[in-house]
């Protein structure tokens, strides 16, 4: 079975049923494929500083989370890192 790395770019918070819906949105969808994934949620502050981002170019897919980010910069940064490594994003 394939394997799918989703980095969701976002600040978890268990209590936000949007966050919890989110994570089992993605895990849902990839069963269809059929594939497992393998969800990562990254803190917003994490992706501030430009020499934090060399890890996003691992995931095959960048999901924006839902709500207000803790770093708006942050999330700025993680689209950029997709969007000229042509990995696929999508922000709710």
């Amino acid at each position: 079975m394939e394997r799918i790395k989703i980095a969701v770019i976002g600040d978890y918070d268990q209590s936000r049923p949007s966050h919890m819906a989110t994570s089992s949105a993605l895990h849902q969808a990839a069963a269809h494929l059929p594939a497992d994934a393998f969800i990562q949620w990254v803190p917003t502050v994490s992706l501030e500083h430009l020499d934090n981002l060399s890890h996003l170019l691992e995931y095959d897919g960048i999901c924006g989370a839902p709500g207000p980010p803790d770093s708006a910069l942050g999330v700025i940064n993680a689209i950029k890192v997709a969007r000229e490594n042509e990995i696929a994003y999508l922000g709710t």
